[in-house]
């Protein structure tokens, strides 16, 4: 087996001799936490300028940026960085969420910039129109509505509540989730309840007072978490209910009992109570082979383990995570080298390097980012992830939906696949192994309703 020992904490000597500033963008200490990711861009950042073939000439540095997966934050920091960075690439990887990449991409064509984001899953950044200059290396939420949908639908649910964040990513798919229920459940008049509250959730009582039997929840982890908190202390919980919930959750940050000077009232053992037997989604992109090797010489599994190895690391010290978004970063940062490093022959017949670029010039600018938006159509390599490629709306080719469930065994909390959604069929396939006694140990949790009575199908939304 290889051994590779990562440099990141050593002086290199870069026989590169033109630096340029990658700025890097997450989210540390917000309501969505993808700070994990940095130490994996920073990994991609070393294996990319010790490679002769990508960026020749020129060396990457990266800058690290918080958004705190705040709107304004993000603007702030991507003003500050293409103001104050000396050459600075005509790229931003990342946004840190969503909510802090839509305003990006919302102005990101008008200063003629391109952006890749890792951990931003929106609906609404497929909008083309909108954000013609914004690119990801994972799907859209949309396929996770979908999927929940199904497996309610699979297991003959007819009481089901919806408890989702004011957020775009949440709501832009609302009416296409109501229209799915309405249509597979047989839903004709859904009761729908909305409210506008902060921590604590003070107006999910509507929903306990007559708790369907299962819930979806679309949220941020830390709302989430006061939710399933105010279940615990109503007692709603498997057997007697289904929680659905979204499978990018960091299982470490349930242990978290304060957010935004919120004390929740709830230990991580109660949690663990109603976490028990819950179903998340998620979509993932995987490659079949992990030792086969990708773009950065490396395979997936040695990725992981140098990864894992460098958050152990006390200079990453509040990056102690080990996140899927960690992995996609370091696919996102290398997609803006290579999209960089394609550039460079066209843009030389315009006598321009990339370190020409000049974020206040607005006409120079433009070539770089009509040049650069045309090679990153054109992407093509073998990431960590898989194959990375993009669709004529900027989103990720070639992920996949798949369910898990949250089993505890000796106080220890594990997430386990459980099956995969076929779209095409709307049915889940299941792992080898897996059933309904594996994955209802005490039963399906029944409606106790009749098809003859009227459908409960309430939607709970929440600030």
């Amino acid at each position: 087996m290889r051994v590779f020992v990562s440099l990141l904490l050593v002086p290199l000597l870069s026989v590169k001799c033109t630096r340029l500033q990658l700025g890097f963008m997450s989210s540390h200490g917000g309501s969505f936490n993808s700070n994990g990711s940095v130490p994996a861009a920073l990994l991609a950042v070393e294996l990319i300028n010790n490679q002769t073939d990508i960026l020749e000439g020129y060396e990457l540095k990266l800058q690290s940026l918080n958004s705190l997966c705040d709107s304004t934050l993000a603007l702030e920091e991507y003003f500050r960085f293409w103001t104050t960075a000396y050459n600075a690439a005509p790229i931003i990887v990342g946004g840190g969420c969503s909510v802090a990449s839509e305003p990006i991409a919302a102005v990101s064509h008008f200063w003629k910039t391109i952006q890749i984001t890792f951990a931003s899953s929106s609906p609404t950044l497929s909008n083309k129109e909108k954000y013609p200059y914004h690119f990801r290396v994972l799907p859209p939420e949309s396929l996770i509505h979908r999927a929940q949908g199904i497996f309610v639908s699979m297991y003959g649910w007819q009481r089901v509540g919806l408890v989702y964040q004011y957020e775009s990513l949440f709501i832009d798919d609302l009416t296409e989730i109501e229209n799915f229920f309405k249509d597979n459940l047989m839903i004709s008049n859904p009761r729908t309840f909305q409210f506008v509250s902060r921590l604590p959730l003070d107006g999910l009582n509507q929903l306990w007072e007559n708790p369907p039997r299962a819930i979806i929840i679309n949220a941020y982890q830390a709302y989430a978490r006061e939710v399933l908190c105010q279940a615990y202390m109503r007692q709603i919980y498997y057997p007697a209910y289904q929680f659905v919930l979204l499978g990018w959750y960091n299982k470490d940050s349930w242990k978290d009992t304060i957010f935004k000077s919120h004390s929740s009232k709830c230990s991580y053992e109660n949690i663990l109570t109603v976490l028990e037997n819950a179903v998340t989604v998620e979509n993932v992109a995987y490659p079949s082979n992990l030792t086969s090797v990708g773009i950065s010489g490396l395979t997936t599994k040695e990725i992981n383990s140098t990864y894992t190895s460098l958050l152990e690391d006390e200079r990453f010290s509040g990056n102690t995570h080990f996140t899927v978004y960690g992995i996609r970063a370091f696919d996102a940062v290398f997609a803006a080298a290579l999209a960089l490093n394609n550039s460079i022959a066209n843009l030389k017949r315009l006598n321009l390097t990339l370190a020409d670029f000049n974020f206040e010039d607005y006409n120079t600018s433009a070539l770089f980012a009509n040049e650069i938006r045309n090679q990153m159509k054109k992407l093509i390599f073998q990431g960590a992830t898989g194959p990375v490629l993009f669709n004529d709306k900027g989103d990720r080719i070639g992920a996949r939906t798949v369910l898990s469930q949250y089993r505890t065994s000796g106080g220890l909390l594990q997430q386990r696949i459980i099956g995969e959604i076929d779209f095409a069929s709307q049915r889940i396939v299941l792992q080898e192994g897996e059933g309904e006694s594996t994955i209802f140990p005490s039963g399906i949790p029944r409606d106790e309703v009749t098809t003859t009575n009227p459908v409960l199908f309430g939607i709970i939304s929440f600030l």
